[in-house]
């Protein structure tokens, strides 16, 4: 069975359930949508272009074969308590996130520290009913903003412990415009809730691709190839040197491709037209009759025999960005926006210096950092410690750490901050702040 041959039902119309509800329209899922606002489940499905069709929960409980319960929990143990074996044979989705108001303006967990709200409410289930715990680990904020990004989807963790009932919930994650990943069983379901590890509001602390980074060395020889209308086997991204390559200023929140691809398509494009401008002038006709293939110069009647390599002078390409010019429409791409193969993964794979920490220069000195037991707490004493020649200890105030000209050498660091080991009685002490 495929989600196509299940109904699908929503039920509550607050923030994640009219989120999901759009997601799911937007990628063609026809769906039920319920609520205890009856006005506002026939609003939203009013706005969704004939995917969702407004009922009762009574209804929506009665109707479908795979219910996503968008309620805070106590809500969604009262529907179990209400509807009991009723919901027996059928997918129950769960979202719920265990937390509520702090008080302060944050939230805290209503829950044990180490209770899962998925494996509560697969506990209240009947027999059959098969509980997926899935939609919850981004906010609605981010459930409509990253669906159906590109280049690549974002994820949606969700655990299972029926496997059928699992990859149903995974074609549903995908009309949702998400890539599915299970994390595992039920067991599993407290990674993936407020304050888990795999949550946006826990350690993981964001939304995430499949592939750890954006692959930008790929990503960015696409944007090259592309706009120079060649191969992307004859794009070679050059490693990052300090003094060549350009100073872009900062590199993080993962703005990359918006920075650095939106430069180099300008870059490429204008290389493009010089090119072109060149063949132009050798064949006594406008830029604008020439075409490139692989970096092949074409006319309407065929090749011209003018190639990049051919047009290609000393210094021609060596001046400043001008005006920007137009780039290539994405509805003529055939490099960029399309899938290949990473072109840093076979060296990661094969274990090849690809890294920084994988440089070893002359005098090098290795340091490490000694991490106090808390956040907060301070310095305030260290024993004599034999580290070892050649390693050198640097504090500032509740700063510590270790240098050493050999990476064996870190081990001193590792000495430094064990309580038992090098430090015997006296290990750092700590003060709260």
């Amino acid at each position: 069975m495929t989600i196509s041959d299940s109904t699908v039902a929503i039920i509550g119309t607050g923030n994640i359930g009219g989120t999901l509800a759009a997601d799911f329209a937007a990628g063609g899922q026809d769906f039920l949508l319920a609520g205890r606002d009856a006005d506002a489940a026939r609003k939203i499905a009013a706005s969704l272009d004939g995917h969702a069709e407004a009922v009762s929960v009574d209804e929506a409980v009665q109707r479908g074969g795979v219910l996503v319960i968008a309620v805070w929990l106590d809500d969604f143990k009262q529907l179990i308590a209400q509807y009991g074996e009723r919901l027996a044979g059928k997918v129950i989705i769960d979202p719920t996130n265990p937390a509520g108001p702090d008080g302060e303006g944050g939230y805290r967990k209503v829950i044990g520290e180490q209770e899962s709200s998925g494996q509560i409410l697969a506990g209240l289930l009947p027999a059959g009913a098969r509980l997926v715990k899935a939609f919850g680990t981004l906010s609605a904020g981010s459930l409509s903003a990253a669906a159906r990004q590109e280049p690549e989807r974002a994820v949606l963790f969700y655990a299972a412990d029926d496997d059928a009932a699992g990859d149903l919930v995974a074609d549903l994650i995908r009309a949702a415009g998400f890539d599915p990943v299970r994390v595992g069983g039920l067991d599993q379901s407290i990674r993936i809730e407020m304050f888990g590890d795999l949550h946006e509001f826990g350690a993981l602390g964001r939304v995430v691709t499949r592939t750890y980074g954006q692959g930008i060395w790929t990503v960015l020889a696409q944007v090259a190839a592309e706009e120079l209308q060649v191969a992307l086997a004859r794009v070679r991204v050059a490693p990052v040197s300090t003094s060549a390559s350009p100073d872009e200023g900062v590199t993080a929140g993962s703005l990359s491709v918006q920075d650095s691809g939106s430069a180099l398509r300008q870059a490429c494009a204008q290389a493009r037209g010089l090119l072109l401008a060149a063949a132009a002038a050798r064949l006594g006709v406008t830029w604008a009759a020439l075409a490139v293939a692989d970096g092949q110069i074409r006319a309407a009647d065929g090749p011209t025999g003018l190639s990049y390599w051919t047009l290609a002078q000393p210094g021609m390409l060596d001046r400043p960005a001008q005006v920007p010019v137009p780039s290539r429409p994405p509805g003529q791409w055939s490099v960029a926006g399309h899938s290949a193969p990473r072109l840093d993964i076979p060296d990661k794979v094969a274990g090849r210096p690809r890294f920084l920490h994988d440089l070893a220069l002359p005098g090098m000195v290795y340091g490490r950092v000694v991490r106090p037991p808390a956040r907060v707490a301070g310095l305030t004493g260290l024993a004599d410690l034999d580290l070892g020649s050649g390693t050198v200890l640097v504090r500032g105030g509740s700063f510590l750490g270790v240098g050493g000209r050999d990476r064996p050498g870190r081990a001193a660091g590792r000495r430094a901050g064990r309580p038992g080991g090098a430090m015997a009685d006296q290990p750092v002490a700590a003060r709260p702040r």
